[in-house]
């Protein structure tokens, strides 16, 4: 199935707090989806648990 207005690529992660979603972090360009990923998520890891 598909969905109207959605592209789906690695990379891009929620920022949640109490389980609420209150921003993203989404990147691209690096040379392969495993390494936009990998950086995306050691962005998400310097977000402060109490943003």
């Amino acid at each position: 199935p598909t969905l109207a207005r959605v592209a789906a690529w690695g990379g891009g992660f929620p920022i949640k707090v109490n389980g609420e979603v209150v921003g993203a972090i989404g990147l691209s360009g690096a040379p392969t989806v495993q390494n936009d990923v990998d950086c995306a998520r050691a962005a998400l890891a310097l977000v402060p648990d109490a943003v």
